[in-house]
């Protein structure tokens, strides 16, 4: 009998787990890939407290309402008292001590801390605390929007305390903590705590960004320990000392306060970003000179611009010296005897203390083109007008029009050949790695455009773009060093290396060579003959160039004002360049074109009328996004449903499209979407709406509407290759020689949650990369240049030769880096526009459920 009973229980265990087995084969795997991590609370838990714990009348404690005097004065919980972080100053221990004794704090109450959440505010309050040594500080879990204890109105009357202060500077930093340990990425993470924005438009050297909603979950609670770990562990910060910065202290104050919460040996660097970015430590900041520097009478005062601005009017002493009358196209800088004898006639000897200004942006280098000269020729006392003529006209400066001639002197040269490279020597250097290229010509000449006559499209192969008119502030002052910095050191353009610039013709490159010299580097010339010759060989194996494949499908907003132009009622003008059918014709002045400003909200929407109402680009017609896709999870239609809507808008197969957006993934995702379901010509406006306005172009308030036109596309049309089906993932997505790319950000790419209102589930398809382009963009919308991109892609391992799929939430994102692999000639790449919201989930009954396809979170598995 017991033996009987044995077999019986152990058939039912069997039973149970052959159940068991086949329940979670029917949901799909759902799985952690760090199952083993033992420790799930924070190791420095007691600093959070939970709603639940918090008793509002305990003795000896103060509750602390960093919300605004409005909002605490509305509602706050009860025997709470109001101290915003401002109320805070820790350069002033004395005065903060007052400001807290007279709330009724001392140094040794147990204070907690709360603001909306666990916010900016709560953070920067909980770190000043410490600071000026309270010994017991807490912060409340979730904040005044998840308390569910008692509240009250009014203000909560108090004690009068001493708080006698205990400084504890072991958290706090200097400039000099961050300079010294920045570049000791071993022992040291350096923490930006700024948005993403400002943090890719400039940071300090090896900074990670951390936005201060990243350790806070969707209710508003801190993150469970085990999903802070991921992250942190992803971002290699564990077992490191942290220092974190930021503008005021207030985001910088809540990543200390989690960084506290973890256990992190961490400190706040106190002047941050402002300090940091200000600091004014070109290693030659005399190059650079002011208004002073006009106040010595021997001073040759040389104005770079045309004759006509200079004759309507320029710095009073002023020469006129025009750089193109010392250089020739595609052969760079006259004879040596030439050069004398020009130089000489002006006035201006080998040992003359000049100052050089010209209208910097639009003088395209002008100022930089003659210091790389008088450099060059052995001049050593050579200087540029800091804002140039910009600035001083801005500042109110005298002005003249009274011209200016100099007795004429003899100029003898003392060449400096190192500083001046030519095509035959930046050919033999092609393939060292310590010789850095920069290009300081646009993003169209650099991608492929030939805009000036050029004999080839592209750019030297290694170098990187930076745009001439990126390296001035909005008051068209030099940018700082720092910001300097970052853009050549980013790009691993150190003062270590052999660092040469080229442009055109060497004029914006002359600029970039004034500001290598500017932040000390030493070993660095102009190729001034520059594109106009190395384009111009007819030897291309040794003077090789590279260009996106399909520059031509990424557009200016001098090209979308040249086609408006083209097609306008009675117009001469000439059409935009490579404005061609697939034969290589160019379009009549009758071919159709649309123009779609893509935008979320149909033309009843707010963002109808307070977007494309208020402002467009002429002719532009609104497209909003809806219409192409299912909801709630925002797959894309069936492609008939698709070439129908596209018809609706006035679209057939062979209308040319140009597409522009305020938001560069929504323009991406509906040019991908026209590419995909059979147009022929599809553009995008790099930059989009902003780009349009920066370059003045005009703005039309004027409404249009679709018109609609019979739907000829045919399913033959739709490019199949562009797009990857939840089914062809399926039987793929644990091929390596397929990759899946996630675009999506750290959070949702581990799981710590699902990032979108409308998708519960949060993780990855298993196996899938985190693709470090997620950040496609520039800072100016624009796309990312040539080079950047290919080491990216390198990086990650994706090659032209190679499948590569890419995927995001709902497509948005994963068009834009489909749109750049596309762009530079990788062909093998698709799509997978249903994403993470159809993979995880399905529609059944109008309620969502899991898909029950196999879903991945925590660390990738190595």
């Amino acid at each position: 009998m017991r033996k009987a009973a044995t077999i019986k229980k152990q058939l039912s265990i069997f039973i149970l787990l052959f159940v068991w087995i086949i329940v979670v084969s029917a949901c799909g795997s759902d799985t952690d890939s760090n199952d083993n991590q033992e420790t799930t609370e924070y190791p420095n838990a007691a600093l959070l407290v939970s709603s639940n714990s918090l008793d509002v009348n305990a003795s000896d404690q103060v509750i602390i309402d960093t919300r605004t005097a409005d909002l605490y004065t509305a509602g706050h919980i009860t025997g709470a008292i109001n101290l915003e972080p401002s109320a805070l100053n820790i350069n002033d221990p004395a005065g903060s001590s007052a400001t807290l004794g007279a709330a009724g704090v001392s140094k040794d109450s147990r204070i907690i801390v709360y603001g909306v959440t666990v916010d900016a505010t709560a953070g920067r309050m909980f770190w000043a605390l410490e600071y000026l040594g309270a010994k017991d500080v807490h912060v409340l879990d979730g904040g005044f929007d998840n308390w569910t204890g008692s509240t009250t109105t009014g203000t909560t009357p108090v004690t009068v305390m001493t708080f006698t202060p205990a400084i504890d500077s072991s958290g706090i930093a200097g400039m000099a903590d961050v300079r010294d340990n920045n570049a000791d990425t071993d022992n040291y993470a350096i923490i930006d705590a700024r948005s993403s924005k400002e943090f890719r438009a400039s940071r300090i050297p090896n900074a990670i960004n951390i936005s201060t909603g990243d350790f806070i979950e969707r209710d508003d609670n801190v993150l469970e320990y085990t999903k802070s770990k991921w992250l942190v562990d992803y971002l290699k910060i564990t077992d490191k000392t942290v220092i974190i910065y930021d503008d005021d202290n207030l985001s910088a104050g809540q990543v200390y306060f989690i960084m506290r919460l973890m256990g992190f040996t961490v400190k706040v660097y106190s002047t941050g970003w402002r300090e940091w970015n200000a600091a004014t430590t070109y290693p030659n900041a005399g190059l650079l000179a002011d208004m002073t520097a006009f106040n010595t009478a021997d001073v040759i005062i040389i104005d770079a611009r045309s004759e006509a601005l200079y004759d309507a009017g320029h710095i009073p002493n002023a020469i006129n010296v025009e750089h193109s009358d010392f250089w020739t196209a595609g052969t760079g800088l006259k004879d040596l005897a030439m050069l004398q004898n020009q130089l000489g006639a002006q006035g201006i000897t080998r040992t003359s203390t000049i100052v050089i200004y010209d209208d910097t942006i639009t003088s395209g280098g002008a100022a930089g083109r003659l210091f790389w000269m008088l450099e060059y020729l052995g001049c050593e006392d050579v200087h540029i007008l800091n804002g140039g003529w910009d600035k001083w006209v801005a500042d109110g400066n005298t002005t003249t029009t009274d011209p200016v001639t100099l007795t004429v002197m003899t100029f003898a040269a003392s060449v400096q050949a190192g500083k001046k490279l030519t095509g035959t020597e930046i050919a033999d250097k092609l393939n060292n790695t310590n010789f850095k290229m920069i290009d300081a010509r646009t993003d169209e000449e650099f991608n492929g455009w030939q805009l000036y006559g050029e004999a080839r499209g592209g750019h030297i192969p290694g170098a990187y773009q930076l745009d001439y008119a990126s390296f001035f502030n909005s008051d068209k002052t030099t940018l700082s060093y720092q910001d300097l910095k970052e853009m050549f050191e980013s790009r691993g353009i150190t003062a270590d290396k052999e660092v040469t610039a080229y442009c055109l013709s060497g004029t914006r490159s002359g600029y970039v060579y004034f500001l290598l010299r500017l932040m000390g580097y030493s070993n660095i010339s102009n190729y001034d003959a520059s594109i106009y010759e190395w384009a111009a060989a007819s030897d291309t194996t040794t003077y090789p160039m590279e260009k996106a494949l399909h520059y031509e499908e990424l557009v200016n907003a001098d090209w979308v004002k040249a086609l408006i132009d083209y097609h306008a009622e009675g117009s001469t003008s000439m059409a935009p360049l490579e404005y061609k059918d697939e034969n290589g014709t160019t379009y009549p002045r009758d071919h159709k074109y649309v123009i779609l400003e893509i935008e979320w909200g149909d033309t009843n929407s707010n963002r109808y009328k307070k977007g494309y109402l208020k402002g467009h680009i002429p002719g532009a017609i609104h497209s909003d996004t809806d219409p192409w896709e299912i909801a709630p999870l925002y797959c894309l239609k069936d492609d008939a449903a698709l070439q129908a809507h596209a018809a609706e808008m006035g679209i057939t197969i062979d209308t040319t499209v140009v597409v522009y957006s305020t938001r560069s993934n929504y323009a991406a995702r509906n040019w991908w979407l026209f590419k995909y379901i059979g147009v022929k010509d599809v553009r995008l406006l790099n930059g989009g709406y902003a780009a349009w306005t920066n370059s003045a172009g005009t703005i039309e308030t004027t409404e249009h509407l679709p018109v609609a036109v019979a739907d000829t596309f045919t399913l033959a049309d739709v490019q199949l290759s562009m797009r990857a089906l939840t089914s062809e993932v399926e039987s793929h997505y644990t091929d390596v020689p397929t990759p899946m790319m996630d675009e999506r950000s750290a959070r949702l790419y581990l799981g710590i949650y699902s990032g979108y209102s409308y998708t519960n589930i949060a993780g990855r398809i298993p196996g899938a990369f985190h693709e470090t382009l997620l950040n496609s963009t520039d800072p100016d919308g624009t796309y990312s240049s040539y080079t950047e991109a290919r080491e990216a892609f390198d990086s990650e391992g994706i090659t032209k030769d190679r499948d590569a799929w890419f995927y995001c939430g709902d497509g948005y994102g994963a068009s834009q880096t489909f749109l750049l692999a596309y762009f530079m000639g990788y062909d093998k790449v698709r799509v997978y526009t249903d994403g993470w919201n159809t993979w995880s989930s399905v529609m059944v009954d109008e309620v969502q459920k899991p898909s029950g396809r196999p879903v991945e979170r925590g660390l990738p598995k190595e």
